[in-house]
């Protein structure tokens, strides 16, 4: 690979034997700039989130928030660095290997190439240390959102509250993050209003996932339907105004619905219009109700209080009710306990 500029992958990306990038997988000259990927990255050796096996020239003004895995030389940026210069870039995907991992750079051969002005994410990458961190840094989530870190090019990079530097050229105006912890390994997918898929994010080491989206895919007072997508413990998430950087952490077990309506079937309807046609074991609201043996936490934050005036039948589990004013009764509900929190 010669020269890549303004460039960007997501999907997922298995290698072999050696070298297996987000972006390019074995690179021996040449350089990478502007450019970033989203994919989930494994192999055996040489395994990175943007660049597998790096001996080219430089990569700079770059990024990479895949999950990475492999057996040896395996970093959340470049797996392993034989020469060249890392500058300007980030990693926030996380990491596993065996031998010679890191947040940003697996594997340095003998000290070769340098890292300046770079950075991982020590909470969401699961690592403490990156090889080369002589010039690069280990930064929190909070710590890398918000303000650009130091080096960057303002020219080139924007951020925001709650948003990972992006660039300019991708997004013009600031872009929206929809974001959340989910307590049980699996990636998130978001919908929006009209049940279309907005696209997914693996969770971090720690259970966190981010999604960059334009700054005006959601409009209004949009509905958000958050859930862990192929895993065996169920959670969704549910925001009814998603207009903006929205938040909604995934609890196994748990359907969690989040509004200022003061009715629950006002609610419950948002939560269907978010779902759209889609269907299948994944979404825990089906049939104009909350699937039975479900745990559901319903959060009102309209003044007017919470009318429950739709049958809530979740069999032997927990309905709990977290509300702004006072709550009120006027359909049946049907649960192993009840637990009202203001």
């Amino acid at each position: 690979t010669r020269t890549v500029s303004r460039s960007y992958v997501g999907g997922s990306v298995s290698g072999g034997s050696a070298g297996a990038g987000g972006l390019v997988g074995f690179q021996t000259a040449g350089s990478i700039s502007l450019s970033y990927a989203t994919a989930a990255v494994s192999g055996a050796k040489g395994v990175g989130g943007l660049v597998g096996i790096f001996n080219g020239n430089s990569i700079s003004q770059s990024y990479a928030i895949g999950p990475v895995s492999g057996a040896s030389s395996v970093g959340g940026l470049v797996g392993q660095q034989g020469s060249g210069t890392v500058s300007q870039s980030y990693a926030t995907g996380a990491v596993s290997g065996s031998y010679f991992f890191g947040g940003l750079v697996g594997n340095q051969i003998l000290g070769a190439g340098t890292v300046t002005a770079s950075y991982w994410d020590k909470d969401t990458t699961g690592q403490a240390t990156s090889d080369g961190s002589a010039h690069a840094n280990g930064l929190s989530t909070a710590a890398l959102q918000g303000a650009l870190p130091g080096g960057f090019d303002r020219a080139v990079w924007g951020t925001g509250s709650g948003l990972y530097p992006y660039f300019k050229w991708r997004y013009p105006t600031t872009p929206l993050a929809i974001t959340g912890t989910a307590y049980s390994d699996s990636g998130a997918t978001p919908l929006a209003s009209d049940g279309t898929a907005l696209g997914s994010a693996d969770t971090g080491a720690n259970g966190y996932y981010y999604l960059l989206l334009p700054g005006d895919t959601l409009t209004g007072s949009q509905q958000l339907l958050s859930y862990l997508d192929g895993n065996a413990v169920k959670a969704n998430s549910y925001v009814a105004d998603a207009s903006g950087n929205t938040r909604a952490d995934l609890f196994g077990g748990w359907q969690r619905i989040s509004s200022a309506d003061t009715t629950v079937s006002a609610m419950f309807t948002g939560l269907g219009t978010a779902l759209g046609s889609h269907t299948g074991s994944d979404f825990l609201y089906s049939g104009g109700a909350i699937t039975s043996g479900t745990d559901l936490d319903i959060v009102s934050s309209g003044a007017g209080g919470l009318d429950i005036d739709t049958a809530l039948d979740v069999g032997g589990e927990t309905i709990r009710l977290t509300a702004a004013g006072a709550v009120t009764q006027s359909a049946a509900l049907t649960a192993d306990s009840l637990e009202l929190l203001g």
